[in-house]
């Protein structure tokens, strides 16, 4: 599992241009529970969620919050169960998950349908770029309420996650974890509700296709072989409640070489062409079994040497 240290080596800090905001501790909430849901209208628009995606549904949007007496249920709540942390939390006390004394928190609100929260840590300087935990509901489902959920804790990692929660007294309980993941490693490319069944996206790299087609490598090895690196968006992986339903090509990823791609890894700028051909044809959307047809037919194309 990633640390707080580990995320903290990543190259770039993806809030580096955000303003530093001043430092006051949101006092803890009323102890009774009464957890319900309120409908509201919002603008909802692009958000800072995905890579390149609008994940976001269109202005005028009836936009569900999820309340805890009175007040939008913390985003570090749900922070403390996404799969980035070495421990995954599934029992969430809502009086208390948001008084960490390793953290101060420095502003909370709610924009763009997102409920936000930026804190630091105790002892980033004032001049250190503020973490930022935020989720939105997506519905309620015959479980629970669906949440897609991100985290930026510092340097360039997004991390992102769809799950279902339900509540118990004053707490928040992980029902289901769909999946998530690190922009283009997993990352949520889109979520919302048909009905009760919960239909999300993740976004997969070009070393991730064997794997989808065919449950293991198949002897494809990631930056031998093929890029899988956090900026390669190749394809959208889509499910509902937890069951693959199409795989997406996402044709301007590949529209053109990456210098050090191509050069570097064996059989990417075989892939590359490969893929064009298969947008050239029209064919960009894949059911699971047509997905491994698929790459059965690149592994012919494209053998390793």
């Amino acid at each position: 599992m990633l640390t707080r240290f580990t995320l903290f080596a990543s190259v770039i800090a993806c809030f580096a241009s955000l303003p530093a905001q001043a430092e006051s501790q949101i006092p803890p909430p009323p102890a009774a529970p009464a957890v319900k849901t309120q409908l509201e209208n919002s603008k909802v628009v692009e958000t800072t969620v995905s890579t390149g995606e609008d994940t976001a549904a269109s202005p005028g949007t009836v936009q569900e919050r999820l309340l805890w007496e009175g007040a939008d249920v913390p985003p570090l709540c749900f922070d403390l169960m996404m799969m980035v942390h070495e421990t995954v939390q599934t029992r969430i006390s809502m009086p208390t998950c948001n008084q960490d004394p390793e953290k101060t928190i420095l502003k909370h609100y709610v924009e763009d349908g997102w409920v936000r929260t930026d804190y630091r840590y105790k002892g980033d300087g004032a001049d250190y770029p503020p973490l930022t935990a935020m989720y939105r509901v997506i519905g309620k489902t015959r479980d629970g309420y669906a949440i897609e959920m991100s985290s930026a804790t510092g340097g360039s990692g997004r991390f992102t996650a769809v799950f279902v929660v339900k509540t118990s007294g004053p707490d928040l309980e992980l029902v289901r974890n769909y999946g998530s993941g690190d922009r283009c490693n997993s990352g949520v490319a889109s979520a919302k509700l048909e009905g009760n069944d919960v239909v999300y996206g993740f976004y997969v790299t070009p070393a991730d296709f064997a794997t989808i087609a065919f449950g293991d490598e198949h002897g494809l090895v990631a930056y031998e072989d093929l890029e899988a690196s956090a900026m390669s968006c190749f394809a959208v992986q889509t499910y509902r409640n937890g069951r693959m339903e199409k795989i997406t090509l996402k044709p301007e990823a590949f529209a053109e070489d990456q210098e050090g791609w191509t050069t570097n890894y064996a059989l990417q700028s075989c892939m590359n062409i490969y893929l064009r051909k298969s947008v050239k044809a029209g064919k960009t959307s894949f059911t699971p079994p047509e997905f491994k047809q698929f790459m059965e037919g690149f592994l012919k194309s494209c053998k390793k040497a």
